[in-house]
């Protein structure tokens, strides 16, 4: 018989010809038939059920209140909302969200000491500027 054609799977390369089974018995280059023939002597597949995934801690919502006030601008809103949050999250221990809580009062404090500077130094120039004013 001659072959009809050529089917590729994945790396292997089998020539069927006409009349022939596409299941036919695997067989080596010796003629001996390979452990692909017998889906019996295959070894079972690997892995199992899926790995246990802890439920994580409700996150304390001030904390996340407090970490947006803060980005926003309301510095002071930012740093009670944070203080509050910490107490409750030490407080309770089921709960999270300290690392929120305390960027809030990072961003917070820094927001308020950027704005408490700008302010001075907006008065400072207008001080300024009424001192050195050219008087008519």
């Amino acid at each position: 018989m001659q072959p009809t054609r050529v089917r590729r799977r994945h790396t292997r390369t089998e020539t069927i010809t006409r009349g022939s089974r596409v299941n036919q018995p695997h067989t080596d280059e010796a003629g001996h038939e390979t452990a692909a023939a017998h889906p019996a002597a295959m070894p079972p597949p690997q892995g199992g059920p899926y790995p246990y995934y802890p439920v994580s801690k409700p996150m304390n919502n001030l904390a996340l209140v407090a970490l947006i006030l803060s980005v926003s601008g309301i510095g002071i809103g930012g740093i009670i909302c944070g203080h509050i949050a910490r107490k409750q999250i030490r407080e309770n221990p089921h709960q999270d969200g300290d690392t929120l809580a305390l960027a809030g009062l990072i961003v917070g404090y820094c927001a308020t000491i950027l704005v408490t500077l700008l302010i001075a130094a907006y008065v400072a120039f207008i001080i300024f500027m009424i001192n050195h004013a050219p008087t008519v």
